[in-house]
């Protein structure tokens, strides 16, 4: 290692401990801009370790509902046994008087973020200068590094929708020339068409409507990187906040859609203090663990809010979600119910409207009017033209079919009616129609269809006096290809028949219907 580079190591690593000392001064002069510091840092992002010491003890005074001023910090900091080791009552009292105002924190503790960040990447370096001397193939280190300073990079660059984080201030509008020529982004997804990354998305449904089998099934899906709905996921750890569970139900519906001991799954069971410690400290987590999805199950025991239908309410609690979302370029995923009285266009949706505003993708699972079956309609509400309006899926075991939009799906129900209306007697479509309770115009598709496939005969000349007469073609009828076959001898092992025991169909046609009789090889 040449002299330059071995200097470089030697160096005290990126900080600025006035920055700090700004911060913590500033929560004396104004106790209640600590939620705003905590948008941007935790305890941890501090250099010196007795800044670190008096910020966690500032954070557990406001957690605790107490003033924060210069003796109720020491006095919780000497309960720890760390006031001296912090420097003493004399320290605490030169932060008092270090920062005049709490006007300019945001910028403070945008400066500590921003050193916090130079030594992570410089910690990266190192570890990767180590490794050089001991790994192969070098493509894998590579690859570590250059995944580990990206993250890195995207939280730098997110900004919170509450303003910047730190020194990112800078106006520079861009022309239509500029935009035009920049490349296309192509929005990532972790399941195609309905999660992006870094967005904040609602999953609502009516009470026991199946919205948490479908988001187990989809959580299993996207730590083992398989398909959902037909769609791509993209593989990553996922995070559970399961606040209104029970362990045990959250273990039985993990198992049963085939969660393994090496699966990227984290679950926390149990209530969440959604205060602003609790949220830095689920953010860390993300980052450490590289969550791809937070599953926040459900929304109604998480939030804090003395009245859901209160806007201002609903934007204080959703809001640093949001911020996590942005900021760890996480997908976070929501679970909420719908109102008893139902609604459209995102009026469904319980709480205030707000919430509704705050998300960037609603997802809506409801069931088929008319139906008590496993079939559902997902219908989604955001910001993205690749979601589907709707789709009809059906839980079938333990996965979900797609069946299509709900035009397809129709067409696909009204073949199967058609086709079991269809007699050996010819019939017009107003008939058939009327016998298989369809639409006339969803009966002449059907009927095309049944004649594409060749399973119906069509006589006429479908016109005015003669119109087109359909029936089921030679040999066909709605229980035929149901049946065993009948009358060819080489089917059967003993070569005379029906197989010992075997039952057939005997099938004859009246007046167009259908008559069935069991037969076995003694009749």
């Amino acid at each position: 290692m040449s002299e330059p580079q071995a200097e470089h190591l030697r160096m005290v690593p990126p900080q600025n401990l006035e920055a700090e000392s700004a911060v913590m001064g500033a929560v004396f002069v104004d106790p209640d801009c600590i939620n705003e510091i905590l948008r941007l840092i935790g305890a941890d992002e501090f250099y010196r370790e007795s800044h670190r010491k008096i910020f966690r003890a500032m954070l557990d005074l406001h957690e605790a509902g107490t003033a924060i001023d210069l003796i109720t910090l020491s006095e919780s900091l000497k309960s720890r046994n760390e006031l001296e080791s912090v420097g003493g009552s004399a320290y605490l009292a030169a932060l008092v008087d270090f920062t005049p105002s709490a006007a300019n924190v945001r910028h403070y503790a945008g400066i500590v973020k921003e050193k916090s960040q130079l030594r992570r990447i410089l910690n990266l370096l190192k570890q990767g200068l180590e490794r050089v001397y001991t790994e192969n193939p070098p493509s894998n280190l590579a690859s570590e590094l250059m995944s580990a300073l990206a993250e890195l990079n995207r939280e730098n660059s997110l900004l919170s929708p509450k303003g910047d984080i730190g020194k990112a201030t800078h106006f520079e509008p861009v022309s239509a020339a500029g935009l035009l020529n920049r490349q296309t982004i192509t929005i990532p997804y972790i399941l195609d068409g309905y999660l992006p990354k870094g967005v904040l998305a609602l999953l609502i449904a009516y009470m026991k409507t199946g919205k948490s089998t479908l988001v187990y099934r989809l959580i299993v899906c996207i730590a083992q990187g398989i398909e959902f709905l037909s769609r791509k996921t993209e593989q990553g750890a996922v995070l559970i906040l399961a606040v209104e569970k029970h362990q045990r139900d959250i273990e039985r519906r993990l198992r049963r859609f085939g969660m393994a001991e090496t699966d990227p799954i984290y679950v926390h069971v149990g209530p969440v203090n959604a205060k602003a410690e609790a949220l830095a400290a689920i953010k860390n987590f993300i980052i450490e663990n590289k969550i791809i999805l937070v599953v926040v199950d459900s929304l109604s025991r998480f939030w804090n809010v003395q009245d859901e239908n209160n806007n201002m309410e609903v934007i204080r609690e959703v809001s640093p979600l949001l911020d996590i979302a942005r900021e760890t370029n996480t997908s976070v995923l929501l679970v909420h119910h719908e109102r008893k009285s139902g609604g459209e266009d995102g009026r469904s949706i319980r709480g205030g409207s707000a919430l509704f505003g705050l998300v960037d993708q609603a997802i809506f699972l409801e069931r088929r009017p008319g139906e008590a079956s496993n079939k559902r309609v997902l219908k989604t509400l955001g910001r993205y033209e690749d979601s589907p309006a709707e789709l009809v899926i059906e839980l079938v075991g333990d996965d979900y079919d797609v069946l299509g939009t709900p035009q397809e799906f129709g067409e696909i129900q009204a073949v199967e009616k058609v086709r079991a209306a269809l007699t050996a007697e010819p019939m017009d479509a107003k008939t058939i129609a009327k016998e298989a309770e369809v639409t006339e115009k969803l009966t002449r598709k059907a009927l095309e269809t049944l004649k594409d496939r060749g399973e119906i005969n069509r006589t006429g000349a479908g016109k005015k006096g003669d119109a087109y007469l359909y029936c089921l073609s030679d040999g066909q009828n709605s229980l035929l290809s149901q049946s065993l076959p009948i009358g060819k001898e080489t089917n059967y092992p003993n070569g005379k028949g029906h197989a010992s025991g075997m039952v057939g169909v005997a099938l004859n046609v009246f007046g167009g219907r259908v008559q069935t009789k069991e037969i076995t090889n003694g009749e």
